[in-house]
């Protein structure tokens, strides 16, 4: 492991862990370059630098992380195809954990998990703690982000009971190798 952040926050302490292929020094080791994020149609086959990984990030349950949660998700998907499409969807499940879940209380948590399979698919789960939750089609804020989920996701669910509630969103995408 290359580094070690611990948050507190709310007197809990948090623990995130940054896997070599994380760092920016494991992709230098590596040679792979950071090139900058220009993206083509949505057919365009992710790039062969695109790495298998399973990775799993728990953040204090306040707003203000979910700038953050984009900032490490970010590096994860930088030759993904669809790498605005999974980051703004990731942003829109942190901030509903945050805004309508039990996470949002002191001491609350919630952790975004992203499965990256570089030939065809990713996907990301958002798990918080839960809570009384119940989806209206007339929401009178006209904040809607489980819309922007269901327009830009291959699919997408809802599971989980009032204790911890996941929600996960796929991103297919076709590779022509």
């Amino acid at each position: 492991m290359l580094a070690l952040n611990v948050l507190c926050q709310y007197l809990k302490c948090h623990v995130l862990i940054v896997l070599a292929m994380d760092s920016k020094y494991a992709q230098r080791l590596i040679g792979i370059q950071n090139p900058r994020n220009e993206r083509g149609p949505v057919h365009t086959p992710a790039s062969r630098t695109l790495a298998p990984r399973i990775s799993t990030f728990t953040y204090p349950g306040g707003i203000e992380h979910v700038g953050i949660v984009r900032a490490d998700l970010r590096p994860l998907l930088q030759d993904c195809p669809l790498a605005d499409e999974v980051v703004l969807c990731a942003s829109e499940l942190a901030a509903n954990a945050t805004l309508h879940s039990r996470s949002r209380r002191p001491g609350g948590t919630f952790t975004v998990r992203i499965r990256i399979n570089p030939r065809d698919h990713v996907q990301i789960e958002v798990e918080d703690d839960g809570g009384a939750w119940v989806p209206t089609a007339n929401d009178s804020t006209g904040h809607h982000g489980l819309d922007i989920v269901r327009a830009l996701a291959t699919a997408w669910g809802i599971d989980g009971d009032p204790m911890i509630r996941t929600i996960w969103a796929r991103f297919d995408w076709h590779d022509s190798r």
